[in-house]
């Protein structure tokens, strides 16, 4: 029988598509205004939430997805970014909070384990003040996080320095000058370029509005938590001696990483190693 013509193109066009993860699904959920896109898969009951960082999407966690298939997965675009909408509006930590509740409560999910990256260490505590009893454990990839000075003076000075930060994003050429400094702790010329492709195509107005409230003083609050916590952080010049102290202090039952010869994105630079210690901490937190 004769080959239809368009049979090769569509062959060439789907070995050209990159590979996604068997069995997801995509789903689009309105949220206070804005249509909120987000990945479920797995068939385990017990749940992983996976939370991007600042500027990135779902796909920061695709070396984590095909490892967990016996978890429930689900894997959230926040407000803004990736394939969720991103109107003109105010993107804050507590928006990004809502809509992972929301996605929750579609999804009638009452409780999971976070795995939270860089800005979602911020989001995750937004939970936690917004709704008790939604996370049972979290996993911190690399957070971001400020110890807030409590002298004013202190306080009023980090705050300015604090600022620059909302400027660095306004513009594409200050932003890949932001990141430039995460490509030099970066092992993987790959990992480097992804990451700059997918930061750089977040809307500059989602950008500044995240980081404006991100930066904010105002937002944070430090109160300690007791569900399970554990965290993974880069060793790099950025990195506090007091990193692991400080932490201790806001999550008492805390289990410490630090990696050296690894950037930010840890968890694509060393997915089995990463996916390995996830994998012990999430049967910790659902006791099995």
């Amino acid at each position: 029988m004769k080959m239809p013509r368009l049979y090769p193109l569509l062959l060439l066009l789907f070995l050209l598509l990159p590979p996604t993860h068997a069995g997801a699904a995509s789903h689009y959920l309105p949220v206070d205004g804005v249509t909120v896109h987000y990945k479920t898969m797995g068939a385990g009951t017990d749940t992983l939430f996976f939370v991007h960082g600042f500027s990135c999407d779902t796909s920061v966690w695709k070396d984590q997805y095909p490892a967990f298939e016996d978890y429930r997965i689900i894997s959230i675009d926040l407000p803004g970014h990736g394939m969720s909408g991103s109107p003109r509006i105010k993107y804050t930590q507590q928006r990004f909070a809502d809509a992972i509740k929301a996605v929750m409560d579609a999804e009638s999910v009452d409780t999971a384990l976070l795995v939270v990256h860089s800005m979602g260490y911020q989001i995750a505590r937004k939970l936690f003040d917004s709704y008790p009893g939604s996370v049972s454990g979290i996993s911190i990839v690399d957070g971001a996080y400020f110890p807030v000075p409590h002298d004013a003076k202190a306080r009023d000075q980090f705050q300015r320095e604090l600022w620059n930060f909302v400027r660095i994003t306004s513009t594409n050429e200050t932003m890949d000058e932001f990141l430039g400094n995460m490509r030099k702790d970066t092992s993987s010329e790959e990992i480097s370029r992804f990451f700059t492709k997918l930061m750089l195509s977040t809307p500059v107005h989602v950008r500044i509005s995240t980081m404006r409230d991100f930066c904010n003083l105002a937002t944070w609050k430090e109160h300690p938590q007791s569900v399970p916590v554990q965290a993974v952080y880069a060793v790099t010049p950025h990195l506090s001696p007091a990193n692991e102290q400080y932490l201790r202090t806001q999550f008492p039952n805390l289990e410490y990483h630090q990696w050296d010869g690894v950037g930010h994105f840890l968890m694509m630079e060393r997915p089995e190693e990463f996916n390995g210690l996830l994998r012990s901490f999430a049967q910790k937190v659902y006791g099995q």
